[in-house]
């Protein structure tokens, strides 16, 4: 802890500020960033639903398939995976932690650029 208080005091003299001022900076920017990832969350689930819908809509049915499934070309799928499955519970499992904990968010910022 010694370490991280003197990484803060040092950034903070550059800055011409105090260590304190700094902290409540970065706690403040926990709450900015949670929830901004929980909108880019929902955008990305938003365009990604649109690409999916878009793909089926200009896709045509395979005539010599069983039950005359859908040819989905495997990018745009694998892009629709991607952005409704992966990213967004991602983004919303960060912006859980810095809004739930913006003090471990800012901690861990810290140890992130300074470590």
């Amino acid at each position: 802890m010694e370490k991280i208080a003197e990484l803060l005091q040092g950034l903070a003299d550059q800055l011409g500020t105090t260590v304190p001022y700094l902290w409540e900076v970065l706690v403040r920017q926990a709450y900015v960033t949670g929830l901004l990832n929980i909108i880019y969350a929902a955008v990305l689930l938003l365009i990604s639903v649109i690409a999916y819908r878009l793909t089926i809509k200009f896709t045509k049915k395979a005539k010599d398939t069983p039950r005359g499934y859908w040819e989905i070309p495997a990018t745009a799928a694998g892009m629709a995976c991607f952005g409704c499955v992966i990213a967004p519970p991602i983004m919303v499992y960060h912006a859980v932690i810095a809004l739930a904990n913006p003090e471990y968010w800012a901690l861990q910022k810290i140890l992130a650029t300074f470590g």
